[in-house]
């Protein structure tokens, strides 16, 4: 072999040697740098399925832009022993480093959904925050006993009772974080109510039907949805609640009693009609001091517009909910032996 031919190979092979070098530091800081990350990036929230593949998971990352590189991060999962993915919502940074995501992947979900459904009391709103991990419904209960959050609607007399914010933390689902306090909470809760009233026509200082302030529409709003059995209903419901005030009636609603008694599902008795409580709307004229549960769009749409009527009374006569409407207490009474015999309670 020529000499020529043996320092060829030899440069050959420095030239393989070097290359391979570049390649080794450069996919070296390449993958410190997809590694690393920021750490402010934008929150981002993903849904893990049951079932969810690591390949599947580093895609959706990198779609996300929560991880720099799919690649990487496979790699990184493999040098690390990959956690067993624990299905649920978590909520993440863009840009995270992969030791950030690694540990939050182990810990578990760190996002949970928070349904709040119209026709719920503060008090049931507090049960349901209380199961969620590391929150109780005492703690969310005090919070709202708080003057720190306050509505916008809420008139400076309601603001020192402890349901002061009954009724006006929008029905909506949340997402709610591992760690995230009672009063981030209230506030997006207060806010989300404000963006749906407000998208109604409704406003603090405004005046509407009846001559009623936009918290009276709340309250009586609040009393719609607890007493109208179908959406139909809502209007007249509400045109009855306007007539019996314009007519200085006391508004003998049992959804008020009910309220007063501590259980919104339980039928009224004839004992519980006669308590002393102003949400007793039997015994003391005109609207409850608070409203008594969430409010839907529907229920302030039926108070800001109600159905034009001579109606003062109304009674369930159907299975599926549907109301008897009258002017006069004769035909009401006729309504209500229409119910019994129909096997409703009237």
């Amino acid at each position: 072999m020529s000499i020529l031919n043996k320092l060829n190979k030899k440069l050959i092979v420095i030239v393989v040697i070097a290359i391979a070098a570049i390649v080794l530091v450069t996919g070296g800081i390449y993958y410190h740098w997809a590694e690393s990350g920021t750490p402010n990036g934008k929150p981002v929230d993903i849904a893990i399925a049951n079932g969810q593949t690591i390949d599947g998971l580093a895609s959706k990352l990198s779609d996300l832009h929560i991880i720099r590189s799919k690649t990487a991060f496979i790699i990184y999962l493999h040098l690390h022993s990959a956690p067993i993915l624990i299905a649920g919502d978590y909520q993440f940074r863009q840009d995270s480093s992969f030791g950030q995501l690694f540990a939050e992947f182990k810990k578990g979900p760190s996002v949970f959904t928070l349904p709040i459904p119209q026709g719920f009391t503060l008090n049931q709103i507090a049960q349901r925050v209380g199961q969620i991990p590391n929150h109780t419904a005492a703690g969310f209960l005090k919070a709202a006993e708080s003057t720190k959050f306050i509505s916008p609607f809420e008139p400076v007399s309601v603001r020192s009772l402890p349901n002061g914010l009954e009724g006006l933390l929008g029905a909506a689902t949340y997402k709610v974080q591992l760690n995230e306090s009672y009063g981030t909470l209230l506030v997006q809760m207060i806010q989300t109510f404000d963006a749906q009233a407000k998208s109604l026509g409704l406003i603090p200082t405004g005046t509407y039907v009846g001559n009623l302030s936009a918290y009276q529409i709340i309250v009586a709003a609040s009393i719609v949805q607890e007493e109208a059995g179908l959406n139909s209903d809502r209007p007249k419901v509400a045109r009855v609640i306007i007539n019996r005030m314009a007519d200085s009636m006391a508004l003998q609603m049992d959804s008020t009693v009910r309220y007063a008694i501590g259980d919104p599902a339980r039928a009224p008795t004839a004992s519980d009609l006669t308590i002393n409580s102003p949400y007793n709307t039997y015994i003391y004229k005109g609207l409850p001091p608070t409203p008594i549960s969430t409010v839907s769009t529907l229920d302030v749409t039926a108070m800001l517009s109600p159905i034009p009527g001579p109606w003062l009374y109304f009674v369930v006569v159907s299975g599926n909910g549907q109301e008897a409407f009258s002017a006069t207490y004769q035909q009401q009474v006729q309504n209500e032996q229409l119910a019994k015999s129909r096997g409703l309670a009237g």
